[in-house]
């Protein structure tokens, strides 16, 4: 007879149980820091398919099984970007970008890979004609006309699905010309990277150039990069596709933040600590649970309220 499965057994049911384990950690963690409007519509076996796809990319890719783990479950994840309809993207994202990235070594070459052929992969071009700034996955596949948001949606998702860390920043206002803009942080070999949906590197320069001129003792100057584990300030991310002209901003005291992409081109030092909080006053109760509290770790952090 022979005993060896027999004493493979411990170690089997040992890794089953840590699966099991982290399965359960993935969900409760999205569960507590879920939007108050997903809880009445996302269930707890979307929760259970999402982490089990995120942590089989956590296995599968070399790159992800590196990121530290708060750092992976707050930015791999999630389900969503912001206030966008909450499609199921993640398996279907797997099945395109996961063989464009399977020569790749490093998370950087993964997430250039993908950032440079998302457009011609997915058909989805940026456009004014589109319904709404933030489309969710499934329309925006469908009508393939995008903004800057949806663009920024679409990209960390597929960045998602391959297990790179990913987040939307973004400025409610330039301080050189009217109007805002958001794109994407993806973390790479150790540190957040500016990337933009269908570039070929890092750091867009009509971005970095537009950045260069923020001002940074204006709070609406600010850069917001979300998060989706609530942060203790209490402040809010301005989602600007919701508010109208009778729209009121209030900012309330904190420190004169500086963000951490001017900085990094020598334009102002980073404040060593404090916070700053803003609140966009929507109309009507969706967009009003759609706000986001920001905090201060070098950039402003938001999460997905």
């Amino acid at each position: 007879m022979n005993l060896l499965p027999f004493a493979l057994l411990p170690g089997l049911t040992a890794a089953i149980c840590a699966a099991h384990d982290a399965i359960q950690d993935g969900v409760e963690f999205l569960r507590a820091h879920m939007p108050a409007q997903d809880r009445g519509t996302v269930t707890q076996e979307r929760l259970v398919r999402e982490v089990r796809l995120a942590l089989a990319a956590r296995s599968q890719f070399p790159w992800a099984a590196q990121v530290p783990w708060e750092l992976y479950e707050n930015n791999v994840l999630p389900y969503a970007v912001v206030n966008e309809p909450r499609d199921e993207w993640r398996e279907q994202f797997h099945h395109l970008f996961a063989p464009l990235v399977s020569p790749c070594k490093t998370g950087r070459e993964a997430a250039l890979a993908i950032a440079s052929l998302i457009q011609k992969t997915l058909n989805v071009r940026y456009s004014t004609e589109r319904r709404v700034p933030h489309q969710g996955v499934k329309e925006s596949l469908q009508s393939g006309k995008v903004s800057c948001t949806g663009q920024s949606i679409l990209l960390i998702c597929a960045l998602r699905s391959v297990g790179i860390p990913a987040r939307m920043a973004g400025v409610l206002t330039w301080n050189h010309v009217r109007g805002n803009h958001n794109w994407v942080e993806a973390w790479c070999d150790g540190e957040w990277k500016m990337l933009e949906y269908n570039e070929k590197d890092f750091n867009t320069p009509w971005v970095m150039s537009a950045i260069s001129m923020l001002d940074p003792r204006k709070p609406e100057n600010a850069i917001y990069a979300t998060s989706w584990k609530k942060e203790p300030s209490g402040a809010f991310f301005p989602m600007i596709w919701g508010h109208s002209s009778a729209v009121k901003l209030r900012f309330l005291p904190g420190a004169i933040l500086a963000a951490i992409m001017a900085a990094s081109i020598g334009k102002v030092p980073l404040p060593q600590n404090g916070s700053t909080r803003i609140r966009s006053l929507f109309h009507g109760v969706s967009m009003m649970r759609a706000a986001a509290s920001v905090s201060v770790i070098g950039a402003l952090l938001v999460s997905v309220r």
